[in-house]
């Protein structure tokens, strides 16, 4: 005897149990078979999520400014409809900014995960604010026999502006005699909170 899933759903997945016998034959004489029982397990995993940030479309940012990375989640519109259990999205985000790395995690539920988000806000940001940003995506379930999907990930560079300074230029005296001292000043004026990497 054959059972067929002809598309298979994660709610498919569990223990399945086979119980068989072999029925008397056409002699009197002969008697079944005992019951033989066999079962086994069938996990399913669930499928790789698409995985975007969207950071407002900008290449250079300038400081003092906010940015909100949106990191976005989906399954692809084909096994949407197989994952049928209640999922969970866990995102992770990590950033590296100049020699340290730092990572933070968050954890979205929701059920038959169509689309999920998670934002990171950068608030005031400064010359330090630039770096790489990757968000890492799984989905889990706690439903039995329904596997994690492979993590998946995308990145991107932030870049930030160096402040323009004001300038001064002073001298000491607007018009000079041949065979004079000439002492001319040029002065760089940078908002230091700005500028808080060497």
């Amino acid at each position: 005897s054959m059972f067929q899933f002809n598309n298979t759903k994660l709610s498919d997945a569990g223990s399945y149990t086979c119980t068989g016998m072999i029925d008397a034959v056409k002699s009197s004489f002969v008697e079944q078979s005992n019951k033989i029982v066999d079962s086994g397990s069938i996990s399913i995993k669930i499928p790789t999520p698409l995985v975007t940030i969207d950071s407002q479309n900008l290449q250079v940012y300038n400081t003092s400014t906010s940015l909100d990375l949106t990191c976005s989640a989906s399954i692809n519109s084909t096994e949407s409809p197989y994952v049928d259990v209640f999922t969970s999205a866990v995102f992770e985000w990590r950033y590296i900014r100049g020699e340290s790395e730092v990572s933070e995690i968050f954890l979205t539920s929701q059920n038959n995960l169509k689309i999920s988000t998670s934002s990171l806000s950068l608030h005031y940001i400064n010359l330090s604010s630039a770096g790489e940003y990757t968000c890492d995506v799984y989905l889990y379930s706690n439903f039995s026999f329904v596997k994690n999907s492979t993590n998946q990930s995308d990145k991107i560079t932030i870049k930030i502006n160096v402040p323009t300074p004001d300038i001064i230029f002073s001298n000491t005296s607007a018009l000079y005699n041949v065979g004079t001292p000439l002492n001319l000043s040029c002065k760089i004026i940078l908002m230091r909170e700005n500028i808080d990497v060497n």
